[in-house]
């Protein structure tokens, strides 16, 4: 008898035919079982891909983190501090760092003066941005924002018992950095210089008299025109005169020397240009 196979739209013979549509159907359900484990193992490909594009995404929004923090760094790297003889290295003047000692303005260590409550630098007119926001910092200092004035020489204020401070561009503070010692020195000798030594004259007669004369070529170019001082003299009849040309350059002492073998010379003597406290 032939039967017509409602699956497989064939005649089919008997308990055979029975028997083949058994395999087939068998066949079919591990066919069914195959697509549904290749189905379950792309849903897992699936969550593993998402896990890893996860993964990828955090690592990215950590490396654009990095790379943002680094760019912030980099900047503050370019950023200088704009104090000169940021941790009192500079002290021409010999100063012990008593600051009870001294008067309100008064001078120490190079570039920083007594104040009513503390000390302070003048910092000049041109070597800072106007109207821009500054950090001081350092230590025995309380980190705050100032914002610069828009001209005149700007003062900055500390304790007497501060130290490594720092006045950077920004809004963050720029770590502490030894400046340069060398240039830090001539920075400090742009404000005040002190020739340290004896400096002897050279004697000149005219009109059987006899003169002396010294001529000093200062390291640098001072900040501007100094006045000048010293300790003491030897063999100027009347007290020598001191003055400087116009550039802040070169200074001159002019005197009388009135004894033939007079030796005249003039111990002590320093330019002081620094800016009065205001």
């Amino acid at each position: 008898m032939n039967i017509i196979n409602p699956v497989f739209n064939q005649p089919q013979n008997g308990i055979d035919d029975i028997i083949g549509l058994s395999e087939k159907l068998t066949t079919l359900s591990d066919k069914d079982k195959q697509l549904v484990m290749d189905i379950l193992s792309l849903k897992n490909s699936d969550q593993t891909l998402a896990e890893k594009t996860q993964a990828l995404t955090a690592k990215d929004a950590a490396l654009e983190s990095m790379i943002a923090e680094l760019a912030s760094f980099s900047q503050l790297l370019c950023v200088k501090n704009i104090l000169i003889n940021p941790n009192f290295q500079e002290k021409q003047r010999n100063f012990n760092g008593q600051w009870s000692t001294l008067e309100t303005g008064q001078y120490g260590y190079d570039c920083w003066c007594k104040t009513e409550n503390g000390i302070a630098q003048m910092v000049e007119s041109g070597q800072y941005k106007p109207d821009t926001i500054y950090t001081l910092s350092g230590e025995n200092v309380t980190t705050v924002q100032l914002t610069s004035p828009s001209s005149g020489h700007w003062r900055i204020d500390v304790p007497s018992d501060a130290r490594k401070v720092v006045l950077n561009e920004g809004e963050r503070p720029l770590p502490y950095q030894e400046p340069d010692r060398a240039l830090n020195r001539l920075r400090c000798w742009e404000r005040y210089y002190d020739v340290g030594s004896k400096v002897n004259a050279t004697l000149t007669e005219v009109g059987g008299m006899r003169w002396a004369y010294i001529e000093i070529t200062l390291p640098v170019q001072m900040r501007t025109k100094p006045t000048a001082g010293y300790n003491s003299y030897k063999d100027f009849n009347p007290a020598p005169n001191i003055g400087t040309w116009s550039s802040g350059k070169r200074v001159y002492i002019t005197g009388r020397a009135t004894p033939r073998g007079a030796d005249p010379s003039v111990t002590g003597l320093r330019f002081d240009a620094e800016i009065p406290l205001a």
